[in-house]
């Protein structure tokens, strides 16, 4: 599943990678990926969260609303990742609201590392990352 915006030859286009499979529908990896402990979002990552911000303003997503979901691996204790998921998913909605997406159209949670990949151990760097679910 995707969404993709925008005129011929200049759309965003957003796939559910294939290791998603079994993610229910309307969730899309942003691409964000984070490292051991941090909630600081690389250049290569900024240019996604650009794209999606433009995806964002495209009219006909106009009147969604979108879930900002953090996750983190299993290394390190609960709170201390359900902190950091939440720091990670502000990061990354603050960059949409900068980029000029009301920020009443985001809701931003944390969900630690109750939520790994399908298929992956809770513990692998891949499941530090954010995630946008539509929700309306």
């Amino acid at each position: 599943r995707s969404v993709s915006t925008g005129e011929a030859g200049n759309s965003v286009s957003f796939t559910r990678p294939s290791s998603q499979a079994n993610v229910p529908g309307g969730q899309y990896d942003l691409r964000v990926l984070f490292d051991l402990n941090s909630a600081e979002i690389d250049p290569a990552s900024r240019a996604q969260i650009a794209a999606f911000a433009a995806a964002l303003a495209d009219p006909r997503l106009a009147g969604r609303r979108v879930r900002i979901e953090g996750h983190t691996d299993s290394t390190g204790g609960s709170d201390a990742n359900l902190g950091l998921s939440d720091r990670r998913a502000r990061a990354v909605s603050d960059m949409i609201v900068a980029a000029g997406i009301d920020g009443g159209r985001l809701d931003v949670r944390g969900y630690g590392a109750s939520r790994p990949l399908p298929g992956l151990s809770a513990a692998s760097a891949a499941n530090r990352r954010v995630v946008a679910v539509l929700i309306k």
